[in-house]
Order: structure tokens, then C-alpha cells, then sequence
């Protein structure tokens, strides 16, 4: 009997307590490294802020430039721009404290995330064949990759833009005074959210795994997920150059891609093993 056999045997007579046991082992370690990071972030806040998470409302986001670049193109005309400075106010007086500890938490969840898809991992793998744990191992792999892909387009491109469009975005001479609660809300919310979008091609894997999506889904629907994908980036990146706009377009039309060939390499490799066995 291999190793694997016998820890799978072991798994399959263990009570539903031992099993919770083990899950709960494994909510505790991921708690326990969550607290200690944290603590850590809370503890360098300074330079959290500075260096991450207000860096954007400094005006230091790469995509500034570039897109002041492309729209100096597109307007046949160089002209010298102000540098994007977003000035934010506090109205709150705990908001600080809260701010720093929310930050510091949900930065931390950022970092441990691949170590948490671990702990997952370990959880599941005894329950898996050996025939399925190759492709499962990897998906869990991959989904890391993917989620890091995601945040980093939040912060680096959705995010920047996104902030100094509705920052600019004026009624009559009214001026706009923003608070650093919204600020942090909209942060934490793009990045987290294209972090999540970047997992559809772990999704529809799954899918295809148990038989809910099939290839032909994405070439019979291609040309509406284009235009639907298109008016997203539109609403998303309501301004003038294309750039932005394609920035936005090109990242999750090549997620769409990318979940297709998925789903068809997913699909005839269950055929191929069907017919062998």
C-alpha cells in the first residue's frame, strides 16, 4: 500500500469531530499568522501609507503618466500637465485608529493568501484520488497566481484611474472634499474585487469539471461577451482616450480567452479518459 493509499484510508474512516477537528486546525493557523502580519503592518503604518496605499493620491501611480502621455498623442499638442494630487480629509476622530488596523488586516490577508490555499489544500487533498489530486494541486496553485494578477491590475490600473476620474468629476463650482473613509473604501474594494474576477478561469474549470459549461458556450457567445466586456471597461474608465478604456478592455477579454481554452483542454481530456477506461 503507497502513502498516499494509506492516508487516504485514514481519512476516509475519520468521524465527522475529526474532521471538523482538522478544519478547525486549520481556521486557527490561518487566524494566528493573520493576527502576527497585522501586527506587523500595524506596526509599520507609516510606511504602509505611504509607500502603498496613498501612493495613488500622490500622484506616483505609473498609469498617470502614460495616460498623459497617450492623450498628448491623441490631442496632436504637448502640453504640461499639473501633477495628480488628491488632498484627503479626516472628519472622524477614531477613524485613524480604525483605518490603521482595517489596513493592516486586509494587507495582511493580501500576503498570506497562497498560504491559505495551502492549509486549504491539505484539508482536501486526502480526500482526493490520485488521479485527481495532480489537477486539483494545481488549480489551487494557480488561483494564487491568478488572485496576485487581479490585485496587482486593481492597484496599478483600475484603481488610479478610476480615483482621478470621479475626483474630478465636478456639479456646478462645487469643489469635491474627499474623505479618507471613501478613499480607503473604494482602495480595498477594486483591488479585492479584480482579485476575485481573476479566479473565472479557476471557475469555469470547475464548471467544466462537473459538466455545467462546455466549449462551445464561449465561441457561440464571444461576440457578446466582447461588446458586454467593452461597455464594462466604458463604464468603468469613463474618459476620453482609448487608452484607458482598452487598459481596462484587454485584461478581461483575456480572461475570457483564457477560461475557454480551459474549459476545452478540461473537457477533452475528460473525453480522452473516458474512452480508456
Amino acid at each position: 500500500m503507497t502513502k498516499y493509499n494509506k492516508i487516504r484510508q485514514e481519512y476516509e474512516v475519520m468521524t465527522l469531530g475529526e474532521h471538523l477537528d482538522a478544519l478547525r486546525g486549520i481556521i486557527v493557523k490561518s487566524l494566528l499568522t493573520l493576527t502576527v502580519i497585522s501586527i506587523v503592518y500595524f506596526y509599520y503604518s507609516d510606511e504602509l501609507f505611504s509607500l502603498f496605499i496613498l501612493s495613488p493620491a500622490n500622484g506616483d501611480a505609473p498609469v498617470y503618466k502614460i495616460s498623459d502621455f497617450i492623450e498628448a498623442l491623441f490631442s496632436n499638442s504637448i502640453k504640461e500637465t499639473e501633477s495628480y494630487k488628491l488632498n484627503l480629509i479626516n472628519i472622524n476622530i477614531a477613524a485613524p485608529l480604525f483605518i490603521q488596523m482595517g489596513a493592516s488586516l486586509l494587507s495582511a490577508l493580501l500576503t498570506i493568501f497562497p498560504y491559505i490555499i495551502y492549509l486549504i489544500w491539505t484539508f482536501l487533498a486526502p480526500a482526493l484520488y490520485s488521479s485527481e489530486k495532480k489537477g486539483v494541486k494545481q488549480a489551487f496553485m494557480f488561483s494564487s497566481l491568478l488572485f496576485y494578477l487581479g490585485a496587482a491590475t486593481g492597484y496599478f490600473l483600475l484603481f488610479p484611474i478610476t480615483l482621478r476620474f470621479l475626483t474630478t468629476v465636478q456639479i456646478a463650482e462645487i469643489p469635491n472634499t474627499i474623505t479618507l473613509q471613501s478613499y480607503m473604501s473604494l482602495f480595498w474594494t477594486l483591488i479585492f474585487i479584480m482579485g476575485a474576477a481573476f479566479e473565472l478561469p479557476i471557475l469555469t474549470w470547475l464548471l467544466a469539471k462537473i459538466g455545467i459549461i462546455k466549449p462551445v458556450f464561449f465561441s457561440k457567445y464571444r461576440k457578446y461577451a466582447i461588446v458586454i466586456i467593452l461597455i464594462a471597461a466604458a463604464v468603468i474608465t469613463p474618459t476620453p482616450d482609448p487608452f484607458t478604456m482598452m487598459a481596462v478592455f484587454i485584461p478581461l477579454y483575456i480572461l475570457y480567452e483564457t477560461s475557454a481554452i480551459i474549459v476545452t483542454k478540461t473537457v477533452t481530456g475528460s473525453k480522452k479518459a473516458t474512452k480508456t477506461l
